[in-house]
């Protein structure tokens, strides 16, 4: 299975067989263009000797996110799929933040960057610590201030779980 994420300011690729991650690979968040992910995608396939025919299947974030970027991950995603007959399904990007989260069962408010002084947030019930089950998510994704994350996780009792870029800035304070 191949998974690509490229609406956000941390756009990546993995493949994974069953439940085990083979490789993993995160272009520079500004060489998230085509040239850069086709790039990295060539280069996992080699790390992992896999051609894109051994795919099961193509997962593809849909955002939350860049415009561009969701049309670059779209793209890359129905080529490969269109040339080997793969299927393809796609899955938020926030909600995928919270399944990948390793967390233990309960409420989690899922941020990503959204540039600027905010952040998109979701909040969601996993219903299960190995990331199997997602409960629904509530209300959709939300802009909000990145300075307001904690005291919005705090208020409604759920616990933050930010992507790679936002988490960087929150730990070096520098929201």
């Amino acid at each position: 299975m191949l998974a690509i994420e490229s609406a956000g300011g941390c756009p990546g690729l993995a493949l994974a067989r069953g439940p085990e991650l083979m490789a993993e690979r995160y272009p520079e968040a500004a060489d998230g263009t085509t040239e850069a992910l086709t790039g990295a995608l060539a280069g996992l396939f080699d790390e992992c000797g896999v051609a894109p025919s051994d795919l099961a299947g193509i997962g593809v974030a849909l955002g939350p996110g860049s415009y561009t970027g969701l049309r670059v991950g779209l793209a890359l995603a129905r080529g490969l799929a269109l040339i080997d007959e793969l299927p393809v399904f796609g899955i938020g990007s926030l909600e995928l933040l919270a399944l990948s989260a390793g967390a233990a069962p309960g409420k989690l408010l899922a941020a990503a960057d959204a540039g600027g002084t905010r952040a998109y947030a979701l909040a969601v019930d996993l219903l299960s610590g190995d990331g199997a089950r997602l409960g629904a998510a509530q209300d959709g994704a939300l802009l909000v201030e990145k300075a307001e994350l904690a005291a919005l996780a705090g208020r409604h009792e759920r616990r933050l779980v930010a992507d790679r870029v936002l988490a960087g800035k929150l730990r070096a304070g520098a929201v």
